[in-house]
């Protein structure tokens, strides 16, 4: 029987969990007050580089992919989040908002993709608000 003291050690799971929980704390309440955030990943790209990554030869995709599983993660935690829809995108799919990313790149080449990415889920959400 494995039982534990007061003065027992926390364990690594414990202290991962309580670290976990704090993080998830924090990044429920961590923006500036003007909405400001902090981008992670190919959110920080220029819209000029996201072009070029999207118009990589089909042989060496590497950066096109990355573009891809970018907005594909944050398509799905803006579903996670939205409380008034569980599929923002519903009725289209991956490629038709990668092509909307890159139409939208194309007129902003120096705005970055995060940016860009949430004028689509503002674009989304009010298609889905008129259904």
């Amino acid at each position: 029987m494995n039982t534990t003291t007061a003065n027992s050690p926390p364990t690594p799971k414990l202290i991962l969990s309580c670290l976990l929980a704090l993080g998830l704390c924090a990044a429920a309440s961590a923006t500036t007050p003007d909405g400001d955030y902090n981008v992670v990943g190919q959110g920080n790209k220029s819209c000029g580089w996201v072009v070029s990554a999207l118009n990589e030869s089909p042989d060496r995709p590497v950066n096109s992919s990355s573009v891809k599983i970018w907005l594909a993660g944050y398509l799905t935690a803006a579903n996670r989040w939205h409380t008034s829809v569980a599929d923002l995108a519903a009725g289209t799919d991956l490629d038709g908002l990668i092509l909307w990313i890159k139409n939208r790149c194309n007129e902003k080449p120096l705005a970055n993709l995060a940016s860009v990415t949430e004028e689509l889920i503002f674009e989304l959400d009010h298609r889905s608000a008129k259904k």
